[in-house]
């Protein structure tokens, strides 16, 4: 069975396939890529349509019908989708972490570091 879509900002007497829209770039009204068309909900009862967009850090995003200004080899938005801030990954300068000291005594994990137990005070090797 075709499902086939309204799409906002297309002619109205045009429609366009689910399989059209999946997978289709989604572009907002700055020319910023949102994300990829996962796939299209809609609400039961309601007359809410909209698309699950895959956003370029891999979240989910819904975006209504009414938001789309087009559709054609890409989808653009009327609006402006925030994204999330890109994560800044600042290197540890720690040095690297080797593995604990187990006493020879009571089995307890001390630190590395360590020249005693601090579970029972043995002498670490």
């Amino acid at each position: 069975m075709i499902a086939y879509v309204l799409i906002v900002g297309v002619l109205l007497s045009q429609f366009v396939t689910r399989d059209k829209v999946i997978g289709m770039q989604v572009v907002d009204q700055r020319g910023v890529i949102v994300g990829t068309v996962k796939d299209i909900a809609f609400t039961v009862g309601r007359e809410k349509i909209g698309l699950v967009v895959e956003t370029k850090d891999k979240k989910e995003a819904h975006v209504q019908w009414t938001d789309v200004a087009a559709v054609g080899d890409l989808v653009l938005l009327r609006t402006h989708m925030p994204l999330a801030p890109p994560t800044l990954t600042i290197p540890s300068t720690a040095p690297p972490s080797t593995t604990s000291k187990v006493c020879p005594r009571c089995g307890f994990e001390n630190l590395p570091i360590a020249n005693f137990c601090r579970k029972c005070g043995a002498k670490l090797t």
